[in-house]
């Protein structure tokens, strides 16, 4: 209890503690996991009352929700712009082509031209 930190009163622990005492035992849950889980309530815990109320919670979930709005923005100008990126390179790739093509049709005009001078 005490190396988890679940608890501050030794003398009993309360149905949560034992919850995720248990999760910990099992290794379903890691002491950097709950660390990680009362930093996030410390942050929601706007009034540092240990209780998250109703205010609170209605902020948090304003703000998951304009960073998921603030994503899909993000997201959404990644893939554009990744689409215009493989278009290039599509584009790119044809004109590498086509000067590869006018090569080796020089270079077989080139051949012939010889073997035309050679032979004639």
């Amino acid at each position: 209890m005490k190396e988890l930190d679940l608890s501050s009163d030794d003398s009993h622990i309360t149905r949560d503690e034992f919850t995720l005492l248990m999760l910990a035992e099992q290794g379903i849950v890691t002491k950097d996991d709950l660390g990680m889980c009362r930093s996030k309530f410390d942050k929601l815990d706007v009034d540092k009352t240990e209780k998250l109320g109703n205010v609170e919670l209605q902020i948090a979930k304003a703000r998951r929700w304009a960073r998921k709005a603030a994503g899909r923005v993000l997201y959404g100008n990644l893939f554009k712009r990744e689409r215009q990126r493989r278009k290039i390179v599509k584009k790119e790739m044809r004109m590498a082509e086509q000067v590869e093509e006018e090569d080796n049709r020089a270079e077989e005009d080139t051949r012939r031209r010889r073997e035309e001078e050679e032979g004639g």
